[in-house]
């Protein structure tokens, strides 16, 4: 967990399994998150999503993948129900994991207005992302592969349907999931997908990993 006063620089590996523990009984995907803590970090951070200026700024690396569903969450807006703004890395067919070439796009509104930021992000590129919020909560995600110099900007996007305060989190939320859990117990939640066959990790041990080097809340 991170609070606005710590990770000026800093650098944490964040690491999931397809399948590891779960937050909650209603979710399929496991996760290793870092969550927006206030002042000393003793108290979660719970701020207005339409009444004040907030900002994200990460330095990372996308270090690894699952292969049958190589997708990732890299950095949320969330409120208390909703995931406001997600960046999320999507490989492509037939993926190792690890020299893929995926893209990485902004998703508002539980997924409801998608902005591409980088359509050729290759795993291992160190990138930048600013997510800023703005009074009206407004939003806007900013994006430059520290690589190949791609860079990029959603322009301001309105969060809708709020529940409750908003808080980031950065790190590793896998968006795969194994139907066998690595305790041998099933994952009602994901075998409930009805994904096709090939989409499910076969392996339960099966990973993603990013390299944040840093985060400034401002």
């Amino acid at each position: 967990m991170f609070s606005s006063e710590c990770c000026k620089e800093c650098c944490a590996f964040e690491s999931d399994i397809a399948g590891g523990a779960r937050t909650s009984k209603n979710t399929a995907y496991a996760r290793s998150e870092l969550r927006e803590m206030q002042g000393d970090g003793t108290e979660s951070a719970a701020w207005s999503c339409t009444n004040t200026d907030h900002a994200m700024y990460l330095e990372q690396t996308l270090l690894h993948t699952t292969t049958n569903k190589p997708e990732a969450t890299i950095g949320q807006i969330h409120d208390s129900k909703n995931d406001l703004v997600m960046v999320k890395y999507f490989g492509p067919d037939f993926a190792n994991g690890s020299t893929d070439i995926g893209k990485l796009e902004a998703r508002f509104n539980n997924d409801n207005i998608t902005k591409l930021l980088d359509s050729t992000y290759k795993i291992g590129d160190p990138m930048s992302i600013d997510i800023a919020v703005t009074s009206g909560g407004n939003v806007t995600v900013n994006y430059k592969n520290l690589r190949s110099g791609v860079t990029s900007s959603t322009g301001r996007v309105k969060m809708t349907g709020i529940i409750g305060s908003c808080y980031f989190k950065a790190g590793m939320y896998i968006q795969a999931c194994s139907k066998t859990d690595i305790y041998g117990k099933t994952n009602t939640v994901c075998a409930n997908k009805n994904l096709s066959a090939n989409k499910y990790e076969t392996d339960p041990y099966a990973y993603a990993e990013i390299e944040i080097r840093k985060i400034t809340l401002r």
